[in-house]
């Protein structure tokens, strides 16, 4: 299965920077049949060095951009890990408060007033602070603020909880934005990194290449199939991505060497 989503992700590369760059030659006016050889002044081209490079670069930004958005999308609903953190409402227990006023993928700011840093123990600890008072919660749900009151119900080991579990992942639709804007540096970044700790000798596994290809599809299994399509889709589309990047570099050089 990880080939077809790879010629799926390689494809869908190709056709969104080749649609990005026909959608600058559009807008700057240019001949939109020529729009993909820009690199040097030939007879009956026109546009500047300036907009024969911008048009080179529209093709990555424009499937960076594709990639980003897919990030988001399996990030907003499969959510990411936040280490040393869990401020996302997990579930909620039925015959507790919490369940008609809390959602699952909430993410808590504060706990009466007080910024709340992610740790279950703390939560239960401040809950039971409170000896069975009633808990003002701030989350944030869909992007925007709110504040519920939750009262605290005795569990069977006498402690005062509130019937919530939370989540280490991340959910919200902030959050799942700014790691998808991110998602294609920092894979690059890793993938560079566990390249030079192959070459080195440091690094046991294929950090880079078909091994983690193949231990990243395997590990997405459990998951629903959106979102272990989109995982695997989101890396092997960066790979694509790079190897666009590159092959672009190449034409920018050219760009450099024969501008006139």
């Amino acid at each position: 299965m990880i080939i077809p989503i790879g010629l799926v992700a390689l494809v869908a590369v190709v056709v969104i920077a080749e649609l990005g760059r026909l959608l600058v030659a559009k807008l700057f006016g240019y001949p939109p049949e020529r729009h993909a050889i820009p690199i040097m002044k030939l007879p009956g081209i026109r546009g500047t060095t300036g907009f024969r490079l911008t048009l080179i670069l529209a093709g990555p930004v424009a499937a960076y951009l594709a990639i980003s958005m897919l990030a988001f999308l399996h990030f907003r609903s499969a959510g990411f890990a936040v280490a040393a953190s869990a401020r996302t409402v997990g579930t909620t227990v039925e015959t507790f408060d919490a369940v008609s006023k809390l959602q699952p993928g909430d993410v808590i700011l504060e706990v009466d007033g007080n910024t709340f840093m992610g740790s279950a123990a703390e939560l239960a600890a401040q809950v039971e602070a409170r000896n069975g008072a009633a808990v003002a919660l701030t989350v944030e749900r869909d992007g925007a603020k709110q504040t519920v009151t939750i009262q605290p119900k005795k569990a069977p080991d006498g402690r005062w909880r509130l019937g919530v579990t939370l989540d280490p992942r991340v959910k919200s639709t902030s959050a799942s934005l700014k790691r998808a804007i991110v998602y294609p540096i920092d894979t690059t970044i890793a993938i560079a990194s566990g390249l030079v700790a192959l070459f080195k000798g440091s690094e046991d596994d294929d950090a880079g290449g078909p091994v983690r290809i193949a231990a990243e599809f395997r590990s997405e299994m459990s998951t629903s199939a959106f979102e272990s399509t989109t995982s695997i889709a989101m890396l092997l589309g960066v790979y694509a991505l790079l190897a666009l990047a590159l092959f672009d570099l190449v034409r920018v050089l050219l760009l450099v060497l024969f501008r006139s």
